[in-house]
């Protein structure tokens, strides 16, 4: 294994076996490359695929996909043995072995459960030695059932395993409840304008409607207000109209045509001078005198 940096990387036996297993599924699932390139970070390895490069802050490495034999390493020392796991499941008969010699000695009898001793500390995993040749012994007979042992501390959980296949089709369940109503999606596009439809019969021509505009205007004089000399203001109210007849204007006029008069306001209003929008009679002005009597008039239309 080839470190491309300064530090080294340090893999358990268990974690070559897990690269080794990751190895062989790429050989099998591609053109069997002659090595595989892996990124670790702080001990998690991520094995690369095609073009991808390692992260930064991770560790490349890489390794030959060929298996190469090395050196049987010395046996290393046992070390104590750990807590009784959790039982396993009951794993699926093997085939039946070839029939070894009869055994000679005699069963003993079965020993009395001792204490439960305190629990080690984990030794540290030895290198695995070389496989030794397999036995070829008859099996003894069956020793009897003990005790049960204590429940020993659950073993970590053991790696997924392979998607097995999937099942036959079941029957079809009972159609379900109807759900709630979801919320109204998003306003579609606008369709494309349709064609345009047959023009339809005419109608009957409906009745002929009032005549607009008015049948008679009119000027009503009002009141009135003179000047001293000095210029002054003065709020006058033009004549009333008739019961149908409408104010829709006003003015003043003054009796000394040298004088100049000006207005300030100008609105519909009662017959006292306030304004009134919705129902006016008269039309009311605030004006500015000096010389003569300035008439007010209202403008009156039916």
């Amino acid at each position: 294994m080839t470190s491309f940096a300064s530090r080294s990387v340090v893999l358990t036996a268990a974690g070559v076996l897990a690269i080794a297993g990751i190895a062989g599924f790429v050989d099998s699932a591609s053109a069997k490359p002659t090595s595989v390139r892996a990124c670790v970070d702080d001990g998690d390895i991520r094995v690369l695929n095609g073009k991808q490069d390692c992260k930064a802050g991770e560790q490349p490495i890489t390794w030959s996909v060929k298996p190469q034999a090395g050196p049987i390493g010395p046996r290393g020392a046992t070390g104590p043995a750990g807590p009784a796991g959790a039982t396993g499941e009951t794993g699926a008969v093997g085939p039946q072995g070839p029939v070894g010699p009869a055994g000679s000695g005699a069963q003993g009898p079965v020993g009395p459960v001792g204490p439960k001793g305190d629990t080690g500390d984990t030794g540290a995993t030895g290198a695995i030695g070389p496989m030794g040749p397999m036995g070829m012994g008859m099996p003894g007979p069956a020793g009897a059932t003990g005790p049960q042992g204590p429940k020993g501390d659950t073993g970590d959980t053991g790696s997924t395993g392979l998607t097995g296949p999937q099942g036959p089709k079941g029957d079809t369940g009972d159609t379900g409840a109807t759900g709630l109503t979801g919320p109204q999606g998003p306003k579609g596009d606008t369709g494309d304008t349709g064609a345009t439809g047959p023009q339809g019969t005419k109608g009957d021509t409906g009745a002929t409607g009032a005549a607009g505009g008015f049948s008679s205007v009119r000027y009503v004089t009002g009141g009135t207000a003179s000047g001293d000399g000095a210029v002054a203001t003065h709020r006058i109210v033009g004549g009333a109209c008739t019961t149908g007849e409408q104010p829709i204007g006003g003015g003043v006029y003054n009796s000394d045509p040298t004088d100049w008069t000006y207005t300030l306001q100008s609105y519909p209003s009662d017959g006292g001078g306030a304004l009134s929008a919705s129902t006016p009679t008269n039309w009311a002005l605030v004006v500015g005198v000096t010389n003569g009597t300035a008439t007010a008039y209202t403008i009156c239309a039916k």
